[in-house]
C-alpha cells in the first residue's frame, strides 16, 4: 500500500505586480536587443572565418600557380609571414575556406585578389550554406569523411549510411570521430589561448567583471583541471 501523502501547507508565493513599473519593460526589451546582439555577433563571427578561409585558400593557390609558394611550402610561407598565427589555427580556417568553396562549386583565383576577398564580403553562392551555423559547425561539416563518390554516412538524408558497404561506414565513422577531435583540440587551442591574455588585472581582474560569470568561470576551470590531472 502507497504511504498516505501528508499535506503541507507552502507559504504563499509572491506574485509581480499586476501593474508593473514602467522601467520592466524598458528593461525587458534592453535584454532582447543585447540577446540579438550576442546572436548577430556569433554569426558575423562565422562570416569573417569563411571570409579568412577563403583568403588563404586563394594566397595558396596565387602562390601555387606563379611559383612563389611551391607545392608543400604554404605551412612554411605562413610561419614565416604571420609567425603570430599559429598554423593549427590557419589549418582550421583553411578547412572551412575549402569546404564553403567546394560546397559553393567554385575555384579560388590563381591571379588577382578577388572582389570579394574584403572583409565581410562574400560570394552570394556561400551565403546560404553558411546561414545559421557556428565556425565549428562548418569545420565539423566540411571535414566530415567523403568515402567514395558521393557516399557519407552522417549527412542529412543519408543518417544510415544507405548505398555504402559496411566497411566504408566503418572508415567514415572512424574519420568523423577524427575530425571531431581535431575540432576539439583547435578549440581547446584557441579557449587555452584566451584564458592566457585574459587572466590580467584589466580583463577577468577587471573590477566591472562580472562577478557570477567570474565564479562559473573559475570553477568551469576547476572541474576540467581536476579531470585533466586524473587522466593517465
Amino acid at each position: 500500500m502507497l504511504p498516505a501523502v501528508i499535506q503541507t501547507n507552502p507559504p504563499a508565493a509572491k506574485t509581480i505586480s499586476r501593474r508593473a513599473p514602467a522601467w520592466h519593460a524598458e528593461a525587458a526589451q534592453l535584454i532582447r536587443d543585447n540577446f540579438a546582439s550576442i546572436t548577430q555577433a556569433l554569426f558575423d563571427a562565422t562570416r569573417r572565418a569563411v571570409w579568412l578561409g577563403l583568403l588563404l585558400q586563394q594566397v595558396k593557390a596565387r602562390g601555387k600557380a606563379d611559383g612563389s609558394i611551391p607545392h608543400g611550402q604554404f605551412r612554411r610561407w605562413v610561419e614565416t609571414n604571420i609567425p603570430d598565427l599559429p598554423y593549427r589555427t590557419t589549418s582550421f580556417y583553411l578547412t572551412i575556406g575549402k569546404g564553403a568553396l567546394e560546397a559553393a562549386n567554385l575555384q579560388p583565383s590563381k591571379g588577382q585578389i578577388l572582389p570579394f576577398c574584403q572583409p565581410g564580403r562574400l560570394p552570394k553562392e556561400i551565403e546560404p550554406i553558411i546561414e545559421g551555423k557556428t565556425q565549428q559547425q562548418l569545420f565539423l561539416q566540411f571535414k566530415q569523411a567523403k568515402v567514395e563518390d558521393d557516399c557519407y554516412v552522417s549527412t542529412p538524408g543519408n543518417r544510415s549510411g544507405k548505398g555504402c558497404t559496411r566497411e566504408m561506414r566503418l572508415l567514415a565513422a572512424q574519420r568523423d570521430e577524427a575530425a571531431q577531435l581535431e575540432a576539439d583540440e583547435i578549440f581547446a587551442h584557441q579557449v587555452a589561448d584566451w584564458l592566457l591574455h585574459a587572466a590580467s588585472d584589466d580583463r577577468l581582474g577587471h573590477p566591472n567583471f562580472n562577478s557570477e560569470i567570474r565564479k562559473e568561470l573559475s570553477q568551469a576551470i576547476a572541474y576540467a583541471s581536476g579531470y585533466l590531472r586524473n587522466l593517465k
